[in-house]
């Protein structure tokens, strides 16, 4: 490899790495819960933190044998940072138990997220 080469490759290394986390925090947060609303455990799972994993499986099982809809869904990041964003969400995952409406509202909590190697996790809530 030429000088001229390898200064290149080092400069584009170098410019790739502050690029910084990939995805929008609050668009992963959305993906999330249409993760969980259609019992996808396993996309909710990989969409987590190692830490909120379980708690992402157990929350998609739920809705299993479940007819769901999400309904005006919106999700907005309220603090980021390089390595944590807040996220909150607004609407409803309506579930449909035996005909009648159970609906769960997205506002009553907020989403915490980490960067993980270059990847937005939901990992809980502050």
């Amino acid at each position: 490899m030429t000088r001229k080469s390898l200064f290149l490759f080092t400069l584009s290394l170098i410019v790739l790495s502050a690029c910084g986390v990939s995805g929008e925090p609050d668009r992963i947060v959305e993906d999330y819960f249409n993760a969980i609303a259609s019992g996808d455990a396993v996309r909710a799972a990989n969409l987590s933190c190692a830490a909120w994993e379980q708690r992402a499986r157990i929350d998609a099982d739920s809705f299993l044998n479940v007819e769901t809809t999400i309904e005006a869904m919106h999700c907005g990041v309220i603090s980021e940072t390089e390595t944590t964003a807040d996220v909150s969400c607004t609407g409803y995952i309506v579930a449909d138990y035996q005909g009648e409406n159970l609906n769960i509202d997205l506002s009553l909590q907020v989403y915490r997220l980490i960067a993980d190697d270059g990847v937005w996790r939901v990992c809980g809530n502050p």
